[in-house]
């Protein structure tokens, strides 16, 4: 059985920049667009940049090394705040990351924050 995600990002090249850059650059845009309400939870560049600086120095192969990738406000991530667009969770912390975010971070893959979505994701209700 292939391995979802090899067959759809086959077709990229290896990065020109480090991990470290892409983090920084992506939260920086984050940061810049804070008034767009796309995002719940944006982590310190300086905390992701030392966790993608780790990942630049490994020399194992990683298929999803210096991607950034954001998660809807309804995956756990630990360290991270998960309130799925709650007041009722304005200050839950989870002791464990989602098995999806975790396999993706395995990847390589670097998450640069949670995305708003609609209280529990459940849709508008009127």
């Amino acid at each position: 059985m292939k391995c979802f995600f090899s067959q759809s990002i086959s077709h990229l090249k290896p990065s020109k920049i480090s991990a470290a850059e892409s983090v920084i650059s992506s939260i920086d845009r984050c940061h810049k667009h804070r008034f767009l309400n796309a995002f719940t939870f944006v982590p310190s560049a300086k905390s992701q940049e030392e966790k993608a600086r780790v990942l630049d120095k490994r020399t194992d192969h990683l298929p999803l090394r210096g991607l950034t990738f954001a998660v809807k406000d309804n995956f756990c991530v630990k360290g991270m705040p998960t309130t799925c667009a709650s007041h009722m969770l304005h200050d839950f912390e989870p002791p464990y990351t989602a098995t999806v975010v975790r396999k993706l971070e395995d990847a390589g893959a670097m998450i640069i924050g949670k995305t708003n979505l609609d209280e529990f994701g459940m849709g508008y209700v009127e």
